[in-house]
């Protein structure tokens, strides 16, 4: 008997690419292949949704933040819902709301997001190297990744090589792509990367 009705777990992470790997829901090796798990994604929120979210929270804790703060922080916090939780919890620790604290929330999302890229980073350089480029540039296309990362170690290297780099910071959910070209997914992240980037060395 492997199952309790008592018994939940619950697995979180942002990673979701390698936690599912980690899990093994695919590998007919891991305990949990064939088990019942029911998946629940967040997504980042619409700009509407955003400010309804940050409404209904700032009516519960009785703040009353003006609509032009309130569109500072959606611009600035990308509908990326722990943002906007940490911006409200900010707001309450403080009893008001202004733009000072948007930009407090930001600086420290920027260096809590980077801690969580330098785990990466220490796995490999080229890591860091792409992500770097990437906080530097805003968006790049394969080709321009593949050039920076042949610039750094001064020699050429294979596409497979370059196209395995990307795969799995897109599994790790640090970057994206968007329009053929590839973008750092949290903004917040990105600043915090252009504020001190990553070791590469």
């Amino acid at each position: 008997m492997d199952a309790d009705q008592n018994i939940t777990l619950v697995v979180t992470g942002s990673e979701v690419g390698l936690l599912f790997g980690f899990l093994g829901f695919d590998d007919p090796n891991s305990p949990l292949y064939g088990r019942h798990y029911a998946e629940i994604r967040m997504r980042n929120f619409e700009p509407d949704e955003a400010r309804a979210f940050l409404e209904t929270g700032f009516q519960q804790t009785m703040i009353s933040p003006s609509a032009e703060v309130l569109e500072y922080a959606i611009q600035k916090l990308n509908g990326i819902v722990g943002w906007l939780t940490l911006f409200g919890a900010r707001c309450r620790d403080h009893n008001k709301c202004d733009k000072n604290i948007v930009d407090e929330v930001v600086r420290e999302g920027g260096k809590l997001a980077r801690a969580e890229a330098l785990k990466a980073a220490k796995l490999s350089r080229r890591y860091g190297i792409v992500l770097n480029f990437l906080a530097k540039t805003g968006a790049a296309s394969w080709t321009r990744i593949k050039a920076i990362l042949e610039a750094y170690e001064n020699r050429s290297l294979p596409s497979s090589t370059v196209t395995d780099i990307i795969n799995k910071l897109v599994k790790m959910s640090l970057i994206l792509k968007r329009d053929e070209k590839y973008i750092i997914a949290d903004p917040i992240l990105s600043y915090g990367i252009s504020q001190e980037p990553l070791p590469v060395v």
